[in-house]
C-alpha cells in the first residue's frame, strides 16, 4: 500500500502543505505492515505507511505538516511529511562516504557521491570531478530537490558549468538525435533545452513511429533519485481532458467476494491499437451482458506511452452504446 489510498474531493493542491493530525496506528491484516491514520482539515483519514518514517519520530496526537506530493487520475491524495531537519531547495553539507562509478548510454564515465544524512542514511548525487573529493573527509553542499517516501533526491552544481534544470510538470522541445542500445534494451537519445541530453525507452512508444530529427513534445514528470528525469512526451492523437470513443474490447467481471469494489475491469482499444482498462459504472456492472460497440472516455494523463483513462459513460446514452441484458 502507498502512502495514501484514499480518495478525496477536498480542495488540496498539489506541491501545498497541510496540516494533518496523527489519530492512531493500525496494522494492515496480512500484510505485517503498520500505518499512521491521519486526519486532514477536510476530515477524512489517510494513511501513512509508518515504515518509511520511523526516524522522524511520529506519535499519536501529534499535528504534523505534509505536503500533498501527488493527487493520481483517480482522485487518490498521497502525502509527504515535512522533514523534520531537510528543507526543500535548501542546500546542506554532507560527508562524503564514498564514490561509485559506472558507464552510461553514452559510453561516458559517471560518478555517483554517495554521502551521509544527520540520521546515517545515506543517499546518491551525481558528481563529475570525483578526484578533487575524498571519501571519509569531504563534505559536499548538496541541494534538496525532492523528498519522497523520506528518500532525499539530491544535486550539486555542475562543476564543469551551469546544471541544465528542468521544471516538473511543464512541456519541453526534445529533438529525436538516434537510436542506443544500453544493458539490452533500446532508447530514444533526445536533445532537451540547452543542449542536454535525455534517453526515452523506446519500447514504450514504438507505437508513434517516431522518426529520427523528429521534434517531440515532451512533459518532464519527475527528477529520479539519480539525477535522471522521467519524461513522456504529449501523445500525437489524443489530448488530456478531452472525451473520445474507445472499441469495447472486453468486460472481466470480478467474483462475489474480491476485495476490489470496482467489480471487474472494463478494456477498451486506443487508436493506436493498445489494450486499456477501465473502471465501470455501477450501472454496467449490474448487467448480465455487456457488450457495447463503444465507450466513451476522458483522457485523464499519458504514461508510459499508454492512456490513462476514466470513463464517462452515460447510462442514457443509448445511440453509442448498446448494451445487452440477458432476461433469462
Amino acid at each position: 500500500m502507498e502512502n495514501n489510498k484514499e480518495k478525496s474531493d477536498s480542495s488540496f493542491i498539489e506541491g501545498q502543505s497541510y496540516p494533518f493530525e496523527i489519530r492512531k496506528i493500525i496494522h494492515i491484516p496480512g500484510s505485517g505492515e503498520k500505518h499512521f491514520v491521519l486526519i486532514g482539515t477536510d476530515k477524512k483519514k489517510y494513511l501513512l505507511k509508518a515504515s518509511y518514517y520511523e526516524h522522524y519520530v511520529f506519535k499519536v496526537g501529534r499535528v504534523i505538516q505534509c505536503v500533498v506530493d501527488k493527487i493520481n487520475c483517480s482522485g487518490q491524495i498521497f502525502l509527504e511529511p515535512e522533514h523534520p531537519y531537510y528543507d526543500i531547495g535548501q542546500r546542506y553539507d554532507f560527508l562524503l562516504i564514498r564514490i561509485t562509478q559506472e558507464t552510461n548510454i553514452w559510453g561516458a564515465k559517471v560518478f555517483t557521491a554517495w554521502v551521509r544524512d544527520l540520521h546515517r542514511f545515506e543517499w546518491p548525487c551525481q558528481i563529475d570531478q570525483p578526484e578533487i573529493f575524498e571519501p571519509g573527509i569531504s563534505h559536499l553542499s548538496c541541494r534538496i530537490e525532492r523528498i519522497k517516501k523520506a528518500q532525499l533526491f539530491l544535486s550539486l552544481p555542475s562543476i564543469k558549468g551551469i546544471q541544465v534544470k528542468l521544471r516538473r510538470n511543464t512541456v519541453y522541445d526534445f529533438k529525436l538525435k538516434e537510436v542506443m542500445e544500453h544493458h539490452s534494451e533500446l532508447y530514444y537519445i533526445l536533445e532537451g533545452p540547452h543542449g542536454s541530453y535525455h534517453q526515452l525507452p523506446k519500447r514504450n512508444y514504438d507505437h508513434f513511429n517516431y522518426t529520427i530529427g523528429q521534434t517531440l513534445q515532451i512533459r518532464v514528470i519527475e527528477l529520479n533519485v539519480d539525477g535522471t528525469y522521467i519524461l513522456e512526451p504529449i501523445n500525437p492523437y489524443y489530448r488530456i481532458g478531452e472525451v473520445y470513443l474507445f472499441k469495447f474490447l472486453r468486460f472481466e467481471k470480478a467474483a462475489a467476494g474480491d476485495f476490489e469494489t470496482q467489480k471487474g475491469t472494463l478494456w477498451v482499444l486506443d487508436h493506436f491499437g493498445q489494450a486499456i482498462k477501465i473502471q465501470p459504472k455501477p450501472w454496467q456492472t449490474r448487467l448480465k451482458l455487456y457488450q457495447p460497440e463503444h465507450i466513451i472516455c476522458k483522457v485523464l494523463k499519458f504514461k508510459k506511452g499508454r492512456l490513462v483513462l476514466e470513463n464517462v459513460d452515460d447510462e442514457n446514452d443509448s445511440i453509442i452504446n448498446t448494451p445487452i441484458e440477458n432476461k433469462n
